[in-house]
């Protein structure tokens, strides 16, 4: 029986993860579909609003049960839920247009979650959920031209700030160990290999213009939807620009990130999930070290 449950964790599990990638990676265009059939039967505003509680209160929701019921040190929670705040609203405040594009979220921190428990190890897991992201907007950029007029770098964060969200979620679920619960070990390198080649890759064409990674104002139709193909489908229009944002037909401002900026503030990422995983540690050795020392 325990030899069905190893080979089950160690085949099973792997599928079940590549499903998860390709069942919302197929969605894409769906979740397009229904918001463009949404501001149809509804006015933009009611569907923003209700985009944006209906992310926001779940969440502080789930956030304040761990707080309640999780036998988890409050202040490692607290510490890294600030941590995690600091990076939605950053993220939600320059780089989303639209709320919509809080779905990134809840997509990428699941597939963290999932990672986390593959892999092993923080920042080897948010690398792998990258390397899913990268492939990710460059499959919506080749395969979605009717509303992916560039390769969206600004998406590429968003997915690594939810899969952070996941990876905390996981340690919150389970003991603290270093790079426990790694079930494929072993393919670190090829992910990071994988990773940095791609990166590379990409930043390459961004910089000769092989990649569109950034439209000049009057590029995209004055409209915030237009028919491709007998389907709606969701258009950005640059309206004005300043040194920063950029405002759409939709009137949200928000910045749109080139190869350079995206690529420095995925190390930074990378190099916060490592300070994340090392406080976490540090403050489990000092309750520890408190217990021990009671008499």
């Amino acid at each position: 029986m325990s030899g069905d449950a190893d080979r089950f964790r160690t085949w099973a599990y792997p599928l079940a993860v590549a499903g998860y990638c390709a069942l919302f990676i197929y969605g894409h265009d769906h979740v397009s579909q229904f918001y463009a059939k949404a501001i149809e039967g509804l006015d933009r505003a009611s569907v923003e609003r209700a985009l944006h509680w209906g992310s926001l209160l779940p969440g502080l929701g789930a956030f304040a049960a761990f707080l309640w019921f999780r036998r988890v040190a409050w202040k490692r929670l607290l510490a890294e839920g600030l941590v995690l705040a600091g990076l939605l609203w950053a993220s939600n405040t320059f780089l989303i247009c639209t709320n919509v594009e809080r779905i990134h979220y809840p997509q990428y921190a699941i597939l963290g979650l999932l990672l986390r428990g593959l892999i092993g190890g923080d920042a080897w897991a948010l690398l792998a959920c990258n390397l899913v992201g990268m492939t990710d907007e460059l499959l919506q950029y080749a395969l979605y031209p009717q509303y992916t007029k560039y390769l969206d770098f600004n998406d590429m964060i968003l997915n690594m700030v939810g899969a952070q969200a996941g990876i905390s979620l996981w340690n919150w679920l389970r003991p603290a160990r270093a790079g426990g619960g790694a079930l494929w070990r072993g393919g670190r390198g090829a992910v990071a290999v994988a990773c940095g080649a791609l990166a590379a890759l990409i930043g390459w064409a961004a910089s000769t213009g092989r990649i569109v990674s950034l439209l000049a104002v009057g590029q995209v139709p004055a409209t915030v939807f237009a028919e491709s193909g007998g389907r709606l489908a969701l258009v950005l229009s640059y309206v004005d620009t300043s040194a920063f944002y950029l405002v759409t037909g939709l009137g949200r401002r928000y910045h749109v990130m080139g190869a350079g900026v995206w690529i420095g503030c995925t190390l930074f990422l990378l190099a916060l999930s490592v300070a994340l995983e090392r406080m976490r540690f540090g403050i489990s050795a000092t309750i520890r070290s408190s217990r021990t020392r009671r008499p």
